[in-house]
């Protein structure tokens, strides 16, 4: 079967029908005509009409088979033919129809229906009449890989010595992270301080146009391995060999002058508060969690998250607080998810009242091709 016709609108008066067995009353209704073929190979068509009042469904009906005669051409040609008709009866042309499917029985029986299908081939579930679109959250099907075209990350990270005279950023590098330019793509290579170091490390990325890019790339020590495809933004390295990294893996350029991204010994994954939604896609923001630990005396942290659209500057779009004697964690989930475009860059930026302290944070988004 096919849609030929989805969701054209009309008002219309529509009285009791005892045959349908409810009271429609005034309102809109919503057609879908639906063609396909019976075992004989002969073409025929099903109506199933979704009745709305002040904007809410509030009844549907698959009505009889019907031959469409003529051919409708364009909405209005359907808006005509179809209060045109009278509900009940409709004229049943038996030829069009497969066997039996004309005699009264057969259309009133109640063994009537309708198989909507995705373009995958797969059939939409129904509850009560009405369609099932999920029996678990959104969220679970997304992480399941259900929904084509929708994928979700947890970002998080950790820096174990927020600064007092100026925000940094969360991730293990520590300070302010050093951001590339726009436009460019300087990260290169990836390297271990430890000559022992021979382990297959997963890079995730953008490149220089910010297409999402996952490669993986064996070490060879302290000797810079090349990527496969230089980056404009990375941020996570993760460790795929079989043994735990024993020097500090950094993503960086080829003259190891800056470091982009960076595993800390043991911890074979890095861990880093920021992210970059990659080209092509939107993102929704969930949740955001904070918390401290580390002193032993009472100090207090400020918070902020920033988001940079390309081209542009950061700007804070939420602040919190963390405190030692206090309320040492933040978590909040976002009843309605925040949009993010492409290309834009998002951190999350602290300052202590006192050195020494550990700050953590982390975030989910989902993100969908558009």
């Amino acid at each position: 079967m096919a849609i030929l016709l989805v969701n054209h609108t009309a008002t219309i008066e529509i009285n009791y029908n005892a045959n349908l067995q409810h009271i429609i009353g005034k309102g809109s209704f919503d057609v879908t005509i639906l063609t396909g073929t019976d075992v004989a190979g002969v073409t025929v068509n099903f109506v199933w009409i979704l009745f709305r009042r002040d904007g809410q469904i509030k009844d549907n009906v698959s009505l009889d088979w019907r031959e469409i005669t003529p051919s409708v051409a364009n909405a209005e040609e359907l808006r005509d033919l179809i209060l045109g008709w009278n509900i009940p009866p409709f004229v049943v042309t038996s030829s069009a129809l497969p066997t039996g499917a004309s005699t009264s029985d057969n259309q009133t029986n109640g063994s009537q229906k309708i198989q909507i299908v995705s373009s995958d081939g797969t059939l939409a579930k129904f509850a009560d009449g009405k369609q099932r679109v999920s029996s678990m959250p959104y969220s679970y099907d997304v992480a399941e890989g259900n929904i084509s075209d929708h994928f979700c990350i947890n970002k998080f990270g950790q820096n174990e010595d927020i600064g007092t005279g100026a925000f940094e950023d969360i991730w293990d590098g520590g300070g302010s992270y050093p951001y590339p330019a726009d436009n460019a793509a300087p990260i290169t290579h990836i390297y271990s301080t430890n000559a022992g170091d021979t382990q297959e490390i997963e890079v995730q990325g953008l490149d220089i146009t910010g297409l999402l890019t996952l490669q993986t790339i064996t070490l060879t020590g302290t000797t810079v391995s090349v990527l496969t495809t230089p980056l404009w933004r990375v941020f996570r390295l993760k460790n795929e060999g079989v043994t735990n990294n024993a020097g500090i893996i950094h993503a960086s350029d080829a003259g190891k002058a800056v470091s982009y991204a960076q595993i800390a010994i043991g911890n074979n994954q890095t861990l880093m508060a920021l992210w970059t939604v990659p080209l092509g896609m939107t993102a929704y923001m969930l949740t955001l969690d904070a918390s401290m630990a580390g002193l032993k005396k009472d100090y207090v942290i400020d918070g902020h998250m920033y988001f940079r659209t390309l081209g542009k500057v950061f700007q804070i779009k939420r602040t919190f607080g963390l405190k030692a004697s206090g309320t040492s964690s933040h978590n909040k989930v976002f009843e309605i998810p925040i949009k993010i475009d492409a290309l834009t860059d998002i951190k999350i930026s602290a300052i202590s009242s006192a050195a020494g302290g550990v700050i953590n944070a982390s975030f989910a988004i989902i993100y969908e091709v558009v």
